[in-house]
């Protein structure tokens, strides 16, 4: 985290913030010899993989501590089923996907550890044609967070994209601008459209929508207060808008901004 978040070699850095975090536990092989000189005895620590010597006197009560059993309970990994909690039915899902749709009853599960939470989500009718609602013809729906905020009445409810695109910028820049202008649409309650997958969570999307907040401000991060500088967001829900597709590009018509869709994951 501190090798991660410091600015050395960005000169004109205006905000830095961790977008994601992999706890990962990685076993590393080392030599324990114990040695000894004139009635004197220690333990020397060797790196088994880069053969020298990383303590050459470390003293024998480390032996304690290494042979120390383990106290918790052994754990299993499991398996959980990707079945609709609702109706029981199949899970069709996407590898890199984390909201998982339900073919049967339309709803929307989104995992944490091995509970699956129901999330709200809606597909958005943007089209100006009230006489013929539905989706758009030939349009690809994109997924996007629509994030409540948990501080003071007033405070602009935030958007964050929830595909993944190769070039965060694009993130940043959809979620800045339909933050400050949001789209007008109606949800449409018909036969769900093909969609594209959720790549963010809820808690990524918050992440996406604080660094895009702290792009607006042009505040350094030690001047703002906490509350400016860290919103908070007290709940989340899922919306599809379409991208009309032009050539390669795919366009959101609210905002104007073009996507290359080769860059979608």
């Amino acid at each position: 985290m501190a090798q991660g978040l410091s600015a050395r070699g960005f000169e004109h850095v205006i905000y830095r913030q961790v977008l994601g975090r992999i706890l990962s536990v990685i076993y590393f092989p080392f030599w324990v010899v114990e040695l000894g000189r004139d009635g004197e005895r220690w333990l020397t620590v060797v790196d088994a993989v880069a053969e020298s010597v990383v303590q050459p006197r470390a003293p024998l009560s480390l032996r304690e501590a290494l042979e120390r059993p383990a106290t918790d309970e052994p754990r299993t990994v499991g398996l959980r089923p990707l079945v609709c909690p609702n109706c029981g039915g199949a899970l069709p899902v996407e590898p890199d996907d984390v909201i998982f749709f339900c073919g049967s009853c339309h709803r929307a599960w989104q995992i944490h550890g091995v509970e699956l939470g129901d999330m709200p989500h809606e597909i958005a009718d943007v089209r100006p044609d009230t006489a013929n609602p539905g989706p758009a013809a030939g349009a690809v729906y994109l997924p996007f967070w629509q994030l409540d905020p948990a501080g003071p009445t007033g405070a602009p409810r935030a958007w964050a994209p929830a595909f993944r695109y190769r070039r965060l910028k694009a993130l940043h820049d959809l979620a800045a601008r339909l933050t400050a202008k949001p789209p007008a649409y109606r949800p449409w309650t018909g036969e769900r459209p093909a969609a594209h997958g959720c790549f963010y969570d809820a808690e990524d999307a918050a992440l996406l929508a604080r660094f895009a907040a702290a792009g607006r401000h042009r505040t350094p991060p030690e001047v703002k207060a906490a509350a400016e500088a860290e919103p908070a967001f007290s709940g989340a829900r899922l919306t599809w808008l379409p991208f009309r597709r032009e050539s390669r590009s795919l366009l959101d018509p609210s905002t104007g901004l073009a996507l290359q869709e080769e860059l979608l994951g």
